[in-house]
C-alpha cells in the first residue's frame, strides 16, 4: 500500500466483507431478508464504483505525472548556476609581435 488511496480502497473492501461476513453467521430475520438484500447489493455497487474511482489510472494521470517529473528536472536544472568561465592568460607577446 504506497499511497493512501489504495489503503482506502483496501480498507472499504475489507469493511465491506465483514459486514457480509458479520451477516452470514447472524440470524436475519425472515420479515428483514429482502429490505437487507437490497441494501447489499445497493452497497456493493456503490463499494464497486467507489473503489474503482480512488484506484482508477488514465493515460492522462500517467502523462500528468511525466510531466510534473520534467518540470522538477528543469527547475532543478535551472536553479543550479552555469559553470564558471575559464580564467583569462594574459599573452606574452615581445614587441616585434605586437607591431604585426
Amino acid at each position: 500500500m504506497s499511497d493512501g488511496k489504495t489503503a482506502f480502497a483496501t480498507v472499504l473492501v475489507i469493511g465491506f466483507l465483514i459486514l457480509t461476513g458479520l451477516g452470514y453467521f447472524i440470524p436475519i430475520p425472515p420479515d428483514n431478508v429482502k429490505t437487507l438484500d437490497g441494501a447489499m447489493v445497493a452497497l456493493g455497487t456503490a463499494l464497486g464504483a467507489a473503489v474503482m474511482a480512488l484506484l482508477r489510472n488514465t493515460k492522462s494521470d500517467d502523462i500528468a505525472r511525466e510531466n510534473t517529473g520534467k518540470a522538477f528536472d528543469a527547475i532543478a536544472a535551472s536553479s543550479t548556476p552555469p559553470p564558471a568561465p575559464p580564467p583569462i592568460v594574459p599573452l606574452n607577446l615581445t614587441d616585434a609581435e605586437i607591431e604585426r
